[in-house]
């Protein structure tokens, strides 16, 4: 039986690479080229294994994952009840800040859709240093390092994360490596990553740690005749007009790839 087993992952796994051709590396290395976009783009299948790869030398280089650990922070945060679904509210304090729709009260639902700041430091506050350096080390996630500043680490550098590293992390999240994490969390998790409309079927978080540290990131999964695929675009980013390209070269080179419509 665990020889059977073992034939039938082999398959899969045959199955999954025959998805991509041979020219399509090229073809992602010209897409990014005709946005005069220096950045990388990892393509995996669910066990992490690396599908597609633009650029292997910048994904292996680790940099701050901004608004991406909301993926992580959210799992944290759920596991260890400081939220419990995703109608929990934020408070907004009555403080203008620079994204105007993070200046209103937010569900967790919208917080992580409109990438809410506060609300996460919020979270942060509640879960502290000490829980944060223990997750991280027990799951390995980029440097690990927290510093001293609970509302900022994975903002300013402190934290920081390669495109690779995404990949191996979200690999362990959806093949259930974390005795720590639930079904349920899990699920919550999916349904506010879940993009709308005909892109349904991708989940994804962007990030952007502004123009000081000018680092883009767009990273999640998508599925594909139920099979799961990976990816982690990460990007130079100094002006935020350029902040709609995280998405759309991510897309579109699924599009090219052949993993989505």
């Amino acid at each position: 039986m665990k020889f059977k087993i073992q034939l039938f992952a082999t398959v899969l796994l045959i199955m999954s690479n025959n998805i991509l051709a041979d020219g399509d590396s090229q073809l992602i290395a010209e897409l990014f080229k005709s946005h005069g976009v220096e950045g990388t783009l990892v393509v995996a299948n669910v066990q992490g294994q690396t599908l597609s790869v633009h650029n292997p030398s910048r994904a292996e280089q680790r940099f701050s994952p901004a608004s991406t650990f909301k993926i992580l922070n959210t799992l944290i945060a759920l596991e260890n009840g400081v939220l419990k679904g995703q109608e929990d509210r934020f408070k907004w304090d009555g403080i203008s800040r620079s994204v105007s729709a993070w200046n209103r009260d937010h569900t967790l639902n919208s917080a992580f859709r409109a990438s809410c700041v506060w609300c996460y430091q919020d979270i942060a506050t509640s879960i502290g240093l000490v829980n944060y350096r223990e997750k991280l080390a027990e799951i390995s996630y980029g440097n690990r390092e927290v510093g001293k500043g609970v509302r900022t680490f994975w903002l300013d550098g402190t934290l920081k994360i390669s495109a690779d590293e995404q990949i191996a992390f979200l690999s362990d999240v959806m093949n259930g490596e974390y005795a720590w994490l639930t079904d349920r969390s899990l699920k919550i998790l999916e349904s506010i990553m879940q993009l709308d409309g005909a892109q349904e079927t991708v989940f994804a978080k962007s990030g952007w740690t502004g123009p000081e540290l000018a680092v883009g990131w767009y990273v999640g999964f998508l599925r594909k005749d139920d099979e799961l695929f990976l990816f982690a675009l990460n990007m130079k980013l100094t002006d935020a007009t350029q902040a709609h390209l995280r998405k759309d070269l991510t897309l579109q080179a699924l599009q090219l790839i052949g993993l989505l419509e």
